[in-house]
């Protein structure tokens, strides 16, 4: 028993369906170049809100600590 390549088993299949599958090889290779896209700016949006809310956090300290400054002893006010 031969098998015949791949190249020619393509001969047996009407023009409409070969071209039908290769409009959807490239729709699919499409919604998954987009979703890869998608997940790399989700990743980045989740990165940057890690450093904001890191930022937050020091920014909450640096005021705490002004505020305990100001309260302290020694501190007449205006």
């Amino acid at each position: 028993m031969v098998t015949a390549p791949l190249s020619s088993r393509q001969d047996f299949l009407p023009a409409d369906i070969q071209t039908q599958f290769a409009v959807s090889r490239e729709l699919i290779r499409s919604i998954y170049n987009s979703f890869y896209k998608l997940r790399d700016r989700a990743e980045r949006m989740a990165a940057r809100a890690i450093d904001n809310a890191a930022d937050l956090l020091i920014f909450g300290k640096e005021l705490r600590q002004v505020a305990q400054r100001l309260s302290g002893p020694g501190w007449e006010g205006p």
